[in-house]
């Protein structure tokens, strides 16, 4: 069984592949912009002498790669996703990129799984009651010009996909992590709220934010690979005993350092967001519109994440949250510690 990451030199990527050979797949190959990442997965890969991992570089705007990729693959991990850069380019990268992988995907003949990664960003949240739970029947958002350049790009890759459902002969489905942390990602999401220079905007308050440790995630994942019954089915996956975003954030700054912070309470927070957005009109765009009602809403609102349809798969977090925070944090810590002496 070939199967075939991109994004394998990303976050969730290398933890994907590492995953894939402690299960004993023996056949992996990676599509790569540049080879000088693939380090940490070439190190990986020596503990499994009966494993073959192939790099291949290449770029997912090159049919002509793609092509080269895809070639006797069974199972397709798309994990590749562009999260920071110019609108044209998310565009470009998740999108136009995403559509060349799945019309390779139709031509060859040879796939029989496709798992496309996509996010719990796009649901539509901003206008459901507070304290409402998602599930994956909750529909996407129908209105991604209002909410940010990643989760419109998201939005798109995954309709694009949803429209040519009709035309696979391979086995489709979709995941939908929440916030994936864990040692070198992000230890500070925005969910918990937004750093500004020299000031923490603690935004999530007591809502129980939705995360997932990037170990669970990827055991989540191979599951739907393995798994025969998840053609044409979505998967939220969020970790068990959610933490607080003021729990979560308490336990950063014990363990990684004291940080500035100050709290806005979510009815503040909103009326913040509807000053914002009227300025920004009457300033014609001076004023950025970094807070809107809808985003706010849609980012900051007390919701409740389901997972209990993965679950019904078999899957289980392995690594509990209060101790994937531990590990992260002590990262994170160590981390800043390391960039500090650097910078001596």
């Amino acid at each position: 069984m070939k199967i075939l990451v991109t994004g394998a030199t990303g976050f969730l990527g290398k933890v994907l592949v590492q995953k894939l050979l402690e299960q004993g797949e023996k056949d992996i190959r990676c599509i790569v912009r540049d080879k000088r990442k693939c380090a940490p997965l070439e190190q990986s890969a020596l503990g499994y002498s009966d494993a073959g991992v192939e790099f291949l570089t290449g770029n997912l705007l090159s049919s002509g790669d793609v092509s080269e990729a895809m070639k006797d693959v069974n199972i397709v991990f798309h994990l590749a996703s562009m999260l920071r850069a110019s609108s044209s380019s998310m565009f470009l990268n998740n999108v136009v990129g995403s559509r060349n992988l799945m019309e390779a995907a139709i031509q060859f003949k040879s796939i029989k799984k496709f798992i496309l990664i996509s996010s719990i960003a796009i649901y539509r949240t901003h206008d459901l009651p507070n304290g409402a739970t998602v599930n994956e029947d909750i529909p996407i958002d129908d209105c991604p010009e209002k909410r940010d350049v990643y989760t419109h790009s998201k939005l798109m890759q995954e309709e694009l996909f949803w429209k040519n459902f009709n035309r696979f002969e391979f086995d489709f489905a979709v995941a939908r992590p929440s916030v994936i942390y864990g040692p070198g990602g992000t230890a500070l999401p925005a969910r918990v709220g937004l750093q500004l220079p020299g000031l923490f905007l603690h935004l999530g308050g007591s809502n129980r934010i939705p995360i997932t440790y990037v170990d669970n995630c990827v055991e989540a994942l191979a599951l739907i690979a393995r798994h025969e019954n998840t053609s044409g089915q979505i998967y939220n996956i969020v970790d068990d005993d959610l933490p607080t975003s003021r729990y979560y954030l308490k336990q950063y700054r014990r363990i990684v350092g004291r940080i500035r912070y100050i709290w806005i309470p979510y009815p503040m927070l909103m009326m913040l967001s509807r000053l914002n957005e009227s300025y920004s009109r009457f300033s014609k765009g001076q004023l950025p519109a970094v807070f809107t009602p809808y985003k706010s809403s849609s980012m900051w609102k007390r919701l409740f994440y389901d997972n209990s349809k993965i679950k019904q798969l078999g899957w289980e977090p392995r690594v509990p949250t209060e101790e994937a925070m531990k590990i992260t944090f002590q990262t994170e810590r160590q981390s800043l510690a390391e960039a500090e002496l650097r910078h001596k």
